[in-house]
């Protein structure tokens, strides 16, 4: 008899999980799982914008070297893109070893952080003349992208004007001392991948 309780406890041992318990462990690691991704996504997003700043200050170092000792040479905004490429103003990997920049052909201009000039998510710069500015414009931006950008970007210094939003190219958001609110940017940067971030700094 005893052994025969002995046998029974063995068994029940050795059954395993039940579906309710595997249910419970799976519901766990579903949630660490989703956890670590989330985490994952928004170390990823902070790296582009870090990544996407850094490359502004030294795209726009460049076209600096290039007006040191003149104004820019238009009276309006042009698109002096493919200039700073063939100068190399733009960082490496910025730039397409395959593709040729043509003016006026978005999809073979640099590229962002956030994704391919092939893709809509390209860099322009344009020579304003009104006033002797620099801007560059990051393009096709997803909402999260342009929020984050604008966040980052809207605190360097001597910014003359900015433009965030994805319907009024060139109009211009004034900035405070400060920069903007949580709330404007909010307002400005809309659901979609067509939002861009245009801020206009001295060319010289």
């Amino acid at each position: 008899m005893r052994v025969l309780r002995f046998r029974t406890t063995l068994a029940h041992r050795e059954r395993g999980f039940t579906l309710t318990e595997m249910a419970i462990v799976l519901g766990i690691i579903g949630t660490i799982l989703s956890a670590i991704w989330v985490a994952g996504s928004r170390v990823s997003a902070g790296n582009k914008v870090q990544q996407a700043s850094a490359e502004t200050m030294q795209i726009l170092s460049g076209y600096q070297s290039l007006y040191v000792s003149h104004p820019v040479d238009t009276a309006g905004r042009t698109d002096v893109t493919c200039e700073g490429v063939n100068a190399g103003f733009f960082p490496a990997n910025m730039v397409s070893a395959t593709t040729t920049c043509a003016t006026g052909t978005p999809s073979t201009y640099p590229s962002s952080p956030f994704g391919t000039a092939a893709g809509g998510q390209d860099v322009q710069v344009i020579s304003g003349g009104t006033y002797n500015g620099i801007i560059i414009e990051f393009d096709g931006l997803s909402q999260g992208a342009c929020t984050s950008l604008a966040s980052a970007i809207a605190t360097a210094p001597n910014i003359i004007y900015a433009n965030i939003n994805a319907t009024t190219e060139g109009a211009g958001q004034p900035l405070g001392s400060t920069g903007w609110s949580a709330a404007t940017i909010s307002g400005l940067c809309v659901a979609g991948n067509g939002n861009y971030v245009e801020v206009m700094f001295p060319a010289n």
